[in-house]
């Protein structure tokens, strides 16, 4: 069973949860610990401290188009419902 989730993982190009069903298995315990540290939590770490700066830095930092968003800014925004736009292309037709 170990195999066929790990070739399916490998497959989806999805290698990276590699050492997590590793561990699960049993499998070096503490070479899939040093993995996932590795390849799941500093990267993850790492984008979580982004969003923080990003938080941080966005409200105190103008442009001559105005403030740059932050993340919560950008989340609501995209909450909101699609402006309506031309459903067809008619518009874009020859009157002949």
């Amino acid at each position: 069973m170990k195999y066929k989730i790990l070739k399916g993982l490998d497959i989806a190009g999805l290698q990276v949860f590699d050492p997590v069903v590793r561990l699960c298995y049993g499998e070096e315990p503490a070479v899939q610990i040093k993995k996932i540290s590795q390849f799941i939590v500093v990267p993850t770490l790492t984008f979580l401290l982004f969003l923080l700066f990003w938080d941080f830095a966005g409200p105190r930092h103008t442009t001559k188009s105005g403030e740059v968003p932050t993340p919560a800014d950008r989340s609501r925004r995209s909450r909101r419902p699609a402006r309506r736009t031309h459903s067809s292309r008619r518009h874009l037709r020859r009157r002949t």
